[in-house]
């Protein structure tokens, strides 16, 4: 797989102007839109990214977010098998 792996907290730095780490973020957005790349990222981490959202902005920007890396043809969504959970 190759490609860059979206985890929570990125997202939610990226989103929440407050995040300690809202800026470097922020950096690393415009950096990635001039040179787009595959985003990989689980099921695992789609649901903490729209719950975290959720309780810790609002609803509105939870949906909104979920459905963006739901519709991008740039986001691969990796669905964990029992199989691999289990060997983790």
């Amino acid at each position: 797989m190759n490609g860059i792996f979206l985890d929570t907290s990125f997202v939610i730095a990226l989103e929440d102007r407050s995040d300690l780490n809202h800026k470097g973020a922020s950096d690393a957005w415009i950096k990635f839109k001039a040179n787009p790349q595959k985003i990989i990222t689980t099921t695992y981490v789609f649901d903490e990214i729209v719950t975290v959202l959720g309780n810790h902005i609002n609803r509105k920007k939870a949906v909104t977010v979920g459905n963006l890396l739901l519709a991008s043809n740039l986001v691969e969504m990796v669905h964990i098998e029992p199989a691999v959970f289990n060997k983790a």
